[in-house]
């Protein structure tokens, strides 16, 4: 995760975390220098929502973390519903 972020996030940026998420994303965002924004979901709704919170809290959003299989509950993400 660390290399990732360092590639495409500058410190500072904000980093999209859908819950319920897996704890260590928090301490990995930090170590990076980046602000988590928790959005209620995965959801379209949900994460456009958090994408405005941060925008209007002046943080700028550069990516949205989430993993398959999910942390904490085990659910394995099919295509159709990573485009979405």
């Amino acid at each position: 995760t660390d290399l990732l972020l360092y590639a495409i996030c500058d410190e500072g940026d904000g980093v999209i975390v859908p819950a319920p998420y897996f704890t260590g994303f928090k301490d990995d965002l930090h170590r990076s220098g980046l602000t988590l924004i928790p959005s209620d979901g995965h959801s379209s709704e949900a994460l456009e929502a958090a994408y405005a919170k941060a925008t209007k809290a002046g943080i700028p959003v550069r990516a949205v973390l989430t993993s398959s299989p999910h942390n904490p509950t085990g659910r394995v993400w099919t295509m159709k519903a990573l485009k979405q």
